[in-house]
């Protein structure tokens, strides 16, 4: 049987070298010239390779509109002022305290 439908890739890259020759082939269709059809060889084979390497990969990030729009920067607005808020009533709460605590008395 014909080596040309081999279920096995061959080892050196995707087409067969015994494919190529001085007439026009599926490498090289309007070229009769050998080199030619070795470039495309290499060609297909560099492409082949880099479709093998490629990764996927999935973009996570919130759209660049979603930053425009004015109830989002309200929001972010609000969030900043009450976290600012909290930790100067915080602050403020426990500076309180301090006072209170050191102000008592011992009862003996």
């Amino acid at each position: 049987m014909d080596d040309f439908f081999d279920a096995e890739p061959p080892t050196s890259g995707y087409v067969k070298l015994s494919h190529m020759n001085n007439k026009s082939s599926v490498l090289c269709p309007e070229s009769q010239d050998i080199t030619s059809q070795y470039l495309a060889l290499q060609q297909i084979d560099a492409h082949q390779r880099m479709i093998a390497r490629a990764k996927g990969c999935v973009d996570t990030s919130p759209p660049r509109s979603l930053q425009s729009y004015i109830s989002v920067a309200d929001r972010k607005r609000k969030k900043l002022w009450e976290n600012s808020y909290k930790s100067s009533f915080q602050g403020k709460e426990q500076s309180d305290m301090n006072q209170a605590s050191c102000s008592r008395k011992p009862i003996n």
